[in-house]
């Protein structure tokens, strides 16, 4: 099990760095942060690179739900002190051990992300109307937004097969309780055309900030 988000609320990092900073799962992966003593370690090497220092009295971790925060402060001589609040947490559909990896864009780049696995996926989009081409209503609707629709690939289709199931599963506080709710096996059509007209509403009002506008939308750099 990995700690699947771990982000500053302010990002005591150079300017160019988004603020509030959250790592990717891929970054969070590559450092192989998965309990409280690795959080630990990883706060300490900061502090020899990056000046963080963290207060260790403010430090809490719940083993059970392995979600946590604590208070660091940047204070080098030459720069003025910023306080910041450390926070992570679990999440079983971004836990990499036990899903399905999928490879998405996020802030311009490819990462692989955790999601769904491909027994997940199906259980949900048996609970919708085979006829419904969500790729298809997604380009009529950039369209409508004055967008010109990218031509898509089977990656294309996968992705956002997987991603919408994906933000479906999201809306419960569990699996379990996600899964009990497919297995009375709802019409979730209607779901599906609200999902994408979502989408088409942030490629639209976001522009590029959406992070699949690359996989939607022809557009010029």
């Amino acid at each position: 099990m990995y700690i699947t988000r771990l982000g500053f609320s302010v990002s005591p990092f150079p300017a160019s760095m988004p603020n509030p900073k959250a790592l990717s799962l891929h970054t969070i992966r590559s450092l192989d942060i998965g309990c409280a003593s690795d959080i630990i370690s990883y706060l300490d090497k900061l502090s020899l690179v990056d000046g963080i220092q963290a207060d260790w009295d403010s430090f809490e971790h719940d083993e059970e739900t392995q979600s946590g925060s604590v208070r660091v402060v940047l204070g080098r001589p030459t720069t003025r002190k910023q306080v910041s609040m450390v926070s992570w947490s679990y999440e079983a559909l971004d836990d990499p051990d036990n899903a399905e990896s999928l490879p998405i864009p996020v802030d311009y780049r490819t990462e692989t992300v955790g999601a769904l696995t491909p027994a997940q996926r199906e259980k949900f989009w048996n609970c919708v109307n085979d006829e419904v081409e969500p790729f298809q209503v997604l380009d009529a609707l950039l369209e409508r937004f004055g967008l010109t629709p990218t031509e898509h690939d089977e990656a294309d289709v996968f992705t956002l097969r997987q991603v919408l199931a994906l933000d479906w599963y999201r809306n419960f506080p569990t699996l379990d309780a996600a899964e009990r709710a497919l297995d009375s096996k709802p019409d979730l059509t209607d779901v599906v055309l609200g999902q994408v007209t979502l989408m088409a509403s942030r490629c639209g009002l976001e522009g590029e900030e959406y992070e699949l506008f690359d996989v939607f939308v022809i557009h010029d750099r």
